[in-house]
């Protein structure tokens, strides 16, 4: 019995020292919740994660991109005047509604050409086409009756293409001709012709004199080359000199003085109705 009260006592002493360790623990988790949240909203946390993250990111990002991006990607203003005005009309002006090139040539509406090139050619026969983007008018139009293609004819097999200064091309020589054949079977009516040469006289000290026409009427104009290293460029006024409704015709270059070195070659028929 001598043990029992101090045991007793003991007991108590220990279960009010549990009491208040539980206490002091369960102060510091409610203290470090609370400073977790007062650290929080002084860092702008939860209301900082909407103040300090949507306004400072709504405000500044999506503001921003809004703002910055669909402002400026009103480059929708600006694309679309920037890039439809730009690209799309210049597209329509300068391709369907017109021709043009993959060499970037855009020509207008009222214009249908076919062009020769020599620059990579192995014969007089076989020459490059280009020919004007123009809906309803391609190299079916262009050829003669019963052909789908234009042709390039050596009239009388003396023509060679040569390695000349200013790179390949043709060589037409005294006595050569060369003979674009051609026919217009659709073509109702148009203004004028015009022919463009590219190239140059062989000779090493004169000039080239040569006529362009038409053989079915002898309608046509007549031009010369110098002798520079240089490619040279010609225009031909051929007015009329297509015979409407004629499926077989030609464009006929024929050097009267000297020898040609031909690069290219393009006809032009200016407002044409077909």
């Amino acid at each position: 019995m001598k043990w029992t009260l101090p045991i007793f006592c003991l007991l108590i002493a220990v279960m009010v020292g549990c009491s208040d360790t539980t206490m002091i623990n369960d102060e510091p988790l409610a203290d470090a919740d609370a400073g977790s949240t007062d650290a929080a909203i002084d860092a702008g946390n939860p209301d900082g994660g909407p103040d300090g993250q949507a306004d400072g990111q709504g405000d500044g990002d999506i503001d921003g991109y809004s703002d910055g991006q669909s402002d400026g990607y009103s480059d929708a203003d600006g694309y679309s005047d920037g890039q439809a005005d730009g690209k799309v009309d210049g597209y329509a002006d300068g391709k369907p509604d017109g021709t043009g090139d993959l060499n970037g040539d855009s020509q207008p509406a009222n214009e249908i050409w076919v062009e020769i090139d020599y620059s990579s050619a192995y014969s007089p026969q076989s020459p490059d086409w280009s020919f004007s983007d123009t809906p309803g008018w391609g190299p079916a139009e262009w050829a003669t009756t019963g052909n789908t293609w234009p042709e390039a004819w050596d009239r009388w097999n003396n023509m060679a293409v040569v390695d000349d200064p200013i790179g390949r091309s043709l060589e037409i020589g005294p006595g050569g001709e060369l003979q674009l054949m051609l026919g217009f079977h659709d073509l109702i009516s148009y203004d004028s012709v015009t022919v463009r040469i590219e190239g140059r006289s062989r000779n090493c000290c004169a000039r080239v004199f040569f006529d362009v026409y038409n053989p079915l009427n002898g309608l046509g104009d007549s031009s010369e080359l110098g002798q520079q290293w240089e490619v040279q460029v010609v225009e031909l006024d051929m007015g009329q000199c297509f015979e409407i409704g004629q499926g077989v015709q030609a464009v006929r270059v024929d050097p009267t003085s000297g020898s040609i070195a031909l690069v290219r070659m393009r006809v032009t028929i200016h407002n044409p109705v077909y």
